[in-house]
């Protein structure tokens, strides 16, 4: 297996203009799922963590971070058009994109958008991946992708669907680790 991921690695690096598209997989294929999370995120000079609670169904989503002891939180509620941020302190922002959003409100670069397809353990379809490996079970071990890096460490079998459990982000500015604690699937939306 090692040296397939190294032939894929020099194949990546060769130049070749276009990465090969991965396969459709059972997870790429949910519409409504819920997971339970923890995060870290650091940066040179900072560092937190969070609970998460994610919820998607088709394009809506709710996203929820709490930090420890009630230091404060943060709801996302959104589709593919519009996001509204609610703050512990009672306020509210909106935009067309999470990404925007948490970048003008938060000051942060958090790539929400591509999460939610990141976090089920297949490439965004927004752009083309500049490279990856797969596992010995053929599942994302490695991604490269507008800019992040994320290594997928664990995977659990969720109902016959093989979905990340431990993962890790990173970039230039920040390395976030992402623990799922649980994963909950629904059948139809």
């Amino acid at each position: 297996m090692i040296m397939k991921r190294l032939l894929l690695f020099v194949f990546i690096l060769s130049g070749c203009s276009q990465v090969p598209t991965l396969p459709p997989t059972p997870a790429s294929q949910l519409e409504a799922w819920r997971l339970n999370a923890r995060i870290a995120i650091s940066t040179e000079h900072d560092s937190w963590t969070a609970t998460v609670y994610w919820q998607q169904k088709g394009a809506k989503y709710k996203l929820r971070l709490n930090s420890p002891m009630g230091q404060g939180a943060i709801l996302l509620e959104g589709n593919a058009n519009e996001v509204v941020m609610q703050t512990a302190d009672k306020k509210t922002f909106k935009a067309k994109n999470p990404d925007t959003l948490i970048a003008d409100v938060l000051n942060l670069a958090l790539p929400v958008s591509n999460l939610q397809y990141w976090i089920r353990g297949f490439p965004s379809p927004n752009s083309a991946p500049k490279g990856y490996t797969l596992n010995d079970a053929k599942r994302l071990y490695q991604l490269r992708q507008d800019d992040w890096e994320i290594d997928y460490k664990h995977y659990i079998n969720i109902n016959g669907t093989f979905l990340p459990k431990k993962m890790i982000l990173e970039n230039n500015q920040f390395k976030i680790k992402i623990v799922i604690s649980s994963w909950e699937i629904f059948k139809k939306l």
